[in-house]
């Protein structure tokens, strides 16, 4: 962000150093976590000068993170897989922070999409040129990233394309990441004009085979995860929200009595959440849940909609009926 990328390359030379000499298979781990973690702050500083309006900040910060990458791309001869797969993970990154959202994407974000992409596709090659470049499972997962590229892009169809490659090999259908990767291209594609039935298909899953759906949908999903909750407490929470959310979009798109039985479900979907978790997974997915909600209560005609409060004093029911809705 200072410009100062010489001292940059010099550091991060020097990390690599350390974890090659140490021979520690935990440090290279928390290298890695670094990297991710560092990638991640990008995203959300971005996201937050974009919104504050900061833009002369924000091409700061992006014109030297650009330099670096590009620079660390550009000698992808000598750079292992961790270090390239930071490079796509960034790329991804800035492209996401400077994405407002909507059917169409800005040429800012479009351009960071783009690096994403030729990045996952260079080390997509190289691991299948190069034994032992890369992880075992390392096609599978940049095939995954490589949709999220794409969904970025609004490429929707390639991006249900490469993910589809993942699902459907064999044993692979249970990859949490490309079933979650799936739900969320068929939610994003749904708002394109004339999409909208693709709602129903993030809801429900798709890509029927053999009779059943490969991509199980928010709701497969959830009903997947609900057994072992504690260990899947944020995907269960994500599915949730997203099926009452779609449900949402849909009843938008609706009307008359179609239009109440969407709203009345979306409700429905929250309700049976917060009753078996009312913790809804923690305070950030719990002011998702009570917006959306409010949302919902005022379509369905409530002058003063209460939000999660109107359930509070509802009994509970055991987890067990966790599978239901």
């Amino acid at each position: 962000g200072g410009q100062q990328l010489d001292k940059a390359f010099e550091i991060r030379s020097q990390l690599e150093e350390l974890v090659a000499g140490s021979g520690d298979a935990e440090a290279t781990k928390r290298l890695t976590a670094v990297y991710v973690g560092l990638g991640r702050q990008l995203e959300e500083q971005l996201a937050r000068l974009r919104a504050e309006g900061k833009s002369e900040e924000m091409e700061k910060v992006l014109d030297g993170f650009t330099k670096f990458l590009e620079a660390i791309q550009e000698r992808a001869e000598g750079v292992d897989f961790r270090s390239l797969n930071w490079v796509a993970e960034t790329f991804l990154g800035l492209a996401k922070g400077l994405d407002s959202g909507g059917p169409q994407v800005s040429d800012q974000a479009k351009e960071y999409y783009t690096k994403a992409l030729a990045t996952y596709v260079q080390l997509i090659k190289r691991c299948e040129a190069e034994p032992g470049f890369g992880p075992e499972d390392a096609p599978l997962f940049l095939r995954v990233r490589l949709a999220t590229a794409l969904r970025g892009l609004r490429l929707f169809d390639k991006a249900m394309e490469a993910v589809l490659v993942v699902i459907d090999k064999q044993g692979k259908e249970n990859r949490l990441d490309a079933q979650l990767e799936a739900a969320q291209i068929y939610q994003e594609w749904a708002e394109q004009p004339g999409k909208e039935q693709y709602y129903e298909y993030a809801i429900r899953g798709g890509n029927e085979k053999n009779g059943r759906y490969l991509v199980w949908g928010w709701g497969g999903i959830a009903r997947r995860v609900a057994n072992d909750y504690k260990r899947f407490e944020d995907v269960f929470h994500q599915a949730r929200y997203n099926l009452a959310y779609c449900r949402l979009k849909l009843a938008q798109k609706a009307s008359g009595a179609k239009r109440d039985q969407l709203l009345k479900e979306a409700e429905l979907d929250i309700q049976r959440t917060y009753l078996l978790y009312p913790s809804l997974g923690g305070k950030e997915w719990y002011a998702k849940y009570d917006k959306l909600l409010r949302t919902i209560q005022q379509l369905r005609g409530e002058k003063s909609p209460q939000g999660l409060k109107a359930f509070e004093s509802r009994p509970r029911p055991t987890p067990a009926s966790s599978k239901s809705g």
